[in-house]
């Protein structure tokens, strides 16, 4: 038995990843790290099989993959599951991830299988930490990639890709190389080739340095979260709704209450704003789906009526008028350098914005934002909620459920009012230039 071999099913028995008689269903792609745990899993006793999702992003290189995974687990008599799946969305990476684990766990009740395990490693652990920084975490982000989620596993965490590499090679065994990992349009393998590198050359033990550190954070975390599961055991009133506050005493004590809330889809900056007025009785937070309301050293926490759903179509040249707002799509007859000479304040007005028109696909949507929107806002860093933009944004609850969002081909333009998409906006080679605007009429 290898070192690997050996580390492997150590880390199966003490992080309790599988136990005795049940059915795993790995989740294969054809690349180093899946093929790796493949081959680590066929030295075991577990009853496996494999899981391969075609998103044919890559044309003839994806189903290419798909053959070889096929081929071998032929080759292995290993039981051999594939589908294809199309994206649809702005966020490719995000939909595929979805897609993916929405099939895997219905094949693992289709086909009886116990667990679900994937061979995300070290690398990919600190790379998702470092990614969680960027754009704000808490302490479960600072932990990178969870062991194990329900009945999803990572059994390969314990290891770093050298490692996987050098077992691949020693153990001959075969996979596909992904091209894209080596590009850098999406901001995973821009740490992974950028920034990684750099930090090692400030500390070539840098994976090490994070395992050790990770290993504390998750320490942390279980405590964080016995706490909160004490908290709720012994404070929660599930027949009201209610959550009694009594046992907040010290400003540490936001630490447990925002682990509660984020449950209900409240961010850490929406639970400290709560936490600072909870001795304010009619105080109301809303997120995405659930509403937070203050109560005389209590919390309600809701899932309201939602209100009826808005959804219209704007074409180029045309106006509506959705509820109590006018919306109007007018070539503005500018060019970008005209934009340059605008007064600021015509630039800035939240009512009105200039977009490019070649990035538009007519016509165009108008409707009510729902839960799980996201877009990269102008100015701002990477994918962000719509939700958790009205909550930087301070947007009133009464205001909240009337906010409009336009959409082309599904990804989201304009947050009516309030941002402009990146995407969207007018570059320096842009040609023809339209204006947005929204107006409230009177009923």
């Amino acid at each position: 038995m290898t070192d690997l071999q050996k580390q492997f099913q150590e880390f199966l028995t003490d992080q309790k990843l599988l136990f005795e008689g049940e059915k795993v269903l790995l989740a294969v792609s054809g690349g180093l790290d899946s093929m790796v745990m493949l081959h680590l899993f066929a030295q075991t006793q577990f009853s496996i099989g494999v899981a391969h999702c075609n998103f044919g992003l890559r044309g003839a290189a994806s189903d290419l993959d798909q053959k070889f995974v096929a081929d071998h687990c032929q080759e292995k008599q290993i039981p051999f599951f594939s589908k294809s799946l199309t994206i649809k969305g702005s966020s490719v990476q995000v939909t595929a991830r979805n897609l993916r684990y929405e099939w895997f766990h219905a094949l693992a009740a289709q086909e009886e299988f116990d667990k679900i395990a994937t061979a995300h490693h070290l690398n990919d652990s600190f790379e998702t930490t470092l990614m969680n920084l960027t754009r704000g975490t808490g302490l479960e982000g600072l932990a990178g990639i969870p062991i194990k989620n329900n009945s999803v596993i990572r059994p390969m965490l314990f290891a770093n890709r050298e490692k996987i590499l050098e077992y691949a090679v020693a153990q001959k065994i075969t996979w596909r190389e992904d091209a894209t990992n080596s590009k850098k349009d999406y901001k995973r393998n821009k740490i992974r080739h950028d920034l990684i590198p750099e930090l090692e050359a400030l500390n070539p033990s840098l994976l090490h340095t994070f395992s050790n550190t990770n290993e504390r954070i998750r320490l942390v975390n279980s405590i964080i979260q016995s706490m909160t599961d004490q908290i709720l055991k012994e404070h929660w009133v599930d027949q009201e709704n209610r959550l009694n506050l009594s046992w907040i005493k010290e400003t540490s004590d936001l630490i447990f209450l925002a682990r509660i809330l984020s449950k209900y889809g409240f961010n850490y900056t929406a639970s400290r704003q709560l936490f600072e007025t909870r001795s304010s009785p009619g105080k109301v937070f809303l997120s995405g789906e659930f509403t937070a309301t203050v109560d005389r050293n209590c919390l309600i926490i809701t899932r309201p009526t939602p209100a009826k759903a808005i959804e219209a179509q704007l074409w180029k040249g045309e106006e509506i008028q959705v509820s109590d707002t006018l919306i109007k799509a007018d070539p503005s007859g500018l060019l970008a350098r005209d934009l340059i000479q605008m007064n600021k304040e015509d630039l800035s007005n939240p009512s009105r914005e200039f977009v490019d028109t070649a990035k538009l696909k007519f016509p165009l949507t108008v409707r009510s934002w729902r839960r799980g929107d996201a877009f990269h806002p102008l100015g701002m860093t990477g994918i962000k909620k719509v939700s958790d933009l009205l909550v930087d944004l301070k947007v009133p609850l009464t205001e909240k459920s009337k906010v409009l969002v336009l959409t082309s081909d599904e990804k989201i333009v304009w947050v009516l009012g309030y941002r402009l998409s990146e995407e969207f906006k007018v570059r320096a080679e842009s040609g023809e230039i339209l204006l947005l605007s929204s107006t409230k009429v009177k009923p």
